[in-house]
């Protein structure tokens, strides 16, 4: 999410204050390793890649909805 004021994940960040557990799935076309190492995979979050097809979405949802909160 690129906004104003607040990045996607300081948005993740609040919204995992609200709701512990919260599972987080970005959609990306930046290249940012280091983001993606810091608010991906030390938060065990997931991330999809844009361009991304809806069949690669939905396998992803499914992963995160299987995986315990």
């Amino acid at each position: 999410m690129v906004a104003p004021g607040m990045s996607g994940p300081m948005l993740a960040d609040e919204l995992e204050k609200l709701q512990p557990g919260l599972r987080v799935l970005y959609m990306s076309g930046y290249d940012e390793t280091q983001v993606v190492r810091r608010y991906v995979i030390e938060k065990g979050h997931a991330l999809v890649r844009k361009p991304f097809t809806p069949e690669e979405l939905v396998r992803k949802v499914e992963e995160m909805l299987a995986r315990p909160a």
